[in-house]
């Protein structure tokens, strides 16, 4: 099942991606950090669902773009959580996230507002898992 799932994660259409993360993420909802631990397949889906996060107009199709992100998100930071259970040892993944996803974003979509509300719902989740860490985000260098 997984070397299928990572096919789909890998597809060049965002509506496949997009269904394929659905998947892994109801698959994250049912699995512990033992089961990921033990198979090291954590940093394989990591790294197979973080180009998602670029998935941005004009390349992606933009209602596919944001349903794209929306699942991209959630789904990252609870692979962050099982792959790491200490706040402290995940962070440098979310600081990815952010800088690879929202921040990125923002720079070459800022005029689309669907993926601006987007990505603002998904950077309260972020906060939200990143507490006070996020502070050092607060000043972006443009």
């Amino acid at each position: 099942m997984l070397p299928t799932l990572l096919i789909l994660l890998d597809s060049a259409h965002a509506a496949v991606r997009t269904q394929a993360t659905t998947i892994l993420s109801n698959i994250l909802n049912r699995v512990d950090e033992a089961f990921l631990a033990k198979t090291g397949i954590t940093e394989v889906f990591w790294q197979a669902i973080s180009p998602n996060l670029s998935a941005l107009p004009p390349i992606t199709d933009l209602n596919e773009s944001v349903a794209l992100l929306s699942v991209t998100y959630p789904t990252l930071i609870a692979l962050s959580r099982l792959w790491y259970t200490e706040r402290v040892k995940r962070m440098f993944l979310l600081d990815k996230v952010v800088r690879d996803g929202f921040i990125h974003a923002m720079l070459f979509s800022a005029d689309k507002l669907k993926v601006v509300a987007v990505e603002f719902q998904s950077l309260n989740l972020l906060i939200e898992e990143m507490d006070i860490n996020f502070v050092k985000h607060l000043k972006v260098p443009l």
